[in-house]
């Protein structure tokens, strides 16, 4: 069995690989889901840390497979791309949902296979507190929300307000539309391949999407999942249930969509 690779940031997911191509191209895949490197998903850490790696390259191909996650690594993920000097033609192979739609928006160019999808849709977080601080973290959803449409609609010239109805909605973009309403360049050729992880948690999934979305990645098992139990596993001994459940929100906060 081949060790998967560590860096600083942690280990590196196994549907995460950057590749030097050689005559200063590169390609980055992004195939599952986006959340803390520590936690061993996609996370900003590891792109950097891997994008470095690299040195000088002239043109980067940014393949995106997810349905999405964390909202802060995404948007830590999206300004590395978008801050490297070379230039960046982003893939959506599959589906790019949720944050990892806007991750796409990292790309000089934006291309979409024939069948893949674009998904906007509001973000969620987990938290618990009284009615002043649940009124904060609400406060706090509209802020990010804001910032989401703002990366959009620089994008797609759409206005901030039409981005945010469609996030609302939880809007599904199938490839030709993606392109005449200003997410994508260009249609690939290539057709849409299967994404890791179930589409449960959203509401409007499409059933072509949902054919795309497959079976669980049991390789690694799904990232959200396996998240999830290891942080159950690493709460020790709270001194009542009410605080159990509080530290796994505390520790869970930062991975919501």
């Amino acid at each position: 069995m081949t060790a998967r690779k560590r860096t600083k940031a942690g280990v590196v997911p196994a549907n995460f690989d950057v590749r030097n191509l050689g005559n200063g191209k590169a390609a980055i895949y992004i195939y599952d889901d986006i959340g803390p490197s520590w936690a061993g998903m996609i996370g900003a850490e590891t792109v950097r840390d891997e994008l470095a790696d690299l040195g000088s390259v002239a043109e980067i191909d940014l393949h995106i497979n997810s349905r999405g996650g964390s909202v802060a690594e995404a948007t830590a993920i999206y300004n590395i791309i978008k801050g490297h000097t070379a230039k960046v033609v982003a893939w959506i192979d599959g589906i790019a949902a949720s944050s990892a739609g806007w991750v796409a928006m990292a790309g000089d160019v934006v291309k979409i296979a024939e069948n893949g999808y674009l998904m906007l849709h509001d973000p969620t977080n987990l938290v618990s507190g009284d009615a002043e601080e649940l009124r904060k973290a609400a406060d706090v959803l509209d802020q990010t929300k804001g910032s989401i449409a703002r990366t959009f609609a620089s994008r797609t010239g759409v206005s901030q307000g039409v981005i945010e109805n469609m996030m609302t909605s939880e809007t599904w973009l199938v490839g030709s539309d993606a392109v005449s309403q200003g997410f994508a360049d260009e249609l690939s050729p290539n057709k849409a391949i299967n994404c890791s992880g179930d589409f449960d948690c959203f509401t409007n999934t499409p059933t072509s999407a949902r054919r795309l979305a497959g079976q669980r990645n049991r390789a690694g098992l799904n990232a959200a999942d396996t998240i999830l139990a290891n942080e159950m596993a690493e709460i020790t001994a709270p001194r009542s249930e009410q605080e159990a459940d509080q530290q796994l929100i505390d520790r869970m906060n930062t991975l919501m969509v």
